[in-house]
């Protein structure tokens, strides 16, 4: 009888366990820890990626924080006012929805980007005033 070899074997191994993991975790936008990626949502529509209402951005600002935080993002009208121990959400309004954003930190800016239609991010603010940033795409 014809038995696959050890390199046969571990081959189908790797390709069964590479095809099982993509599209399973992303990294780091600005490096840092993986994140699992969201799963995709299929609606009437038809999307395939970011739908409406999945996050584009969330701030999260840690107590302990004493400075201001302020959101500004080019999707919406106002900017954001967030407080020690607050965290804000932005959504998307319609299916892969992009949005500039903006974050400041007593008054200077910390973050910038334009956030793509199949991306979301959070920031946390530190109590120190520094940033983190995890972000995802799909």
């Amino acid at each position: 009888m014809n038995q696959p070899s050890r390199r046969q074997v571990l081959s189908l191994s790797m390709t069964a366990l590479s095809a099982s993991l993509v599209g399973c975790t992303q990294g780091n936008l600005e490096g840092g820890s993986e994140t699992e990626t969201p799963p995709t949502e299929y609606t009437e529509s038809g999307c395939t990626s970011m739908c409406e209402g999945t996050q584009i951005i969330e701030v999260d600002v840690r107590s302990g924080f004493s400075g201001t935080a302020e959101l500004e993002a080019s999707c919406r009208d106002d900017a954001v006012t967030i407080q020690s121990g607050e965290s804000i959400q932005i959504v998307r309004e319609e299916d892969a929805a992009a949005c500039g954003v903006t974050l400041f930190i007593n008054g200077e800016q910390v973050y910038d980007e334009r956030i793509d239609g199949h991306a979301s991010v959070t920031v946390t603010v530190r109590s120190d005033g520094e940033i983190d940033e995890e972000g995802v795409m799909v």
